[in-house]
């Protein structure tokens, strides 16, 4: 299986027609009380690690108005596929590895195209 696939047999030259506009993903955590300092190290190395990523328009994060309250990543990728890539990425796994034990209650949203974001 190579990278650009989704699962077993698929034809990724049928993706574009899929999702072929940039994708923008917000994703909402919340670190676990006793966890907010190494929590947002966290959210900094991804921001940082997910904005390199090839395919990736750019990302930030918005910090809670209050200590241990909900933090609000947003990442924007060219098209579904530079999405899928970095989701099945080892960067991604890496940092996956980690936030169960400093983070609780995740909320992803995927949004296609600039007009309904």
């Amino acid at each position: 299986m190579t990278t650009d696939s989704l699962t077993g047999d698929f034809d990724t030259a049928k993706l574009p027609v899929i999702a072929p506009e940039p994708v923008t993903v917000t994703v909402s955590r919340t670190p676990r009380p006793g966890c907010e300092a190494e929590f947002e190290a966290w959210i900094e190395r991804s921001v940082a690690s997910v904005s390199e990523y090839p395919g990736c328009l750019g990302g930030g994060a918005m910090r809670p108005a209050e200590v241990g309250g909900e933090w609000h990543m947003v990442f924007r990728f060219v098209d579904g596929l530079a999405l899928r890539r970095w989701e099945r990425s080892p960067e991604r796994e890496a940092l996956l590895a980690d936030i169960d034990r400093i983070g609780i209650d995740m909320k992803v949203q995927r949004t296609v195209g600039v007009d309904d974001w």
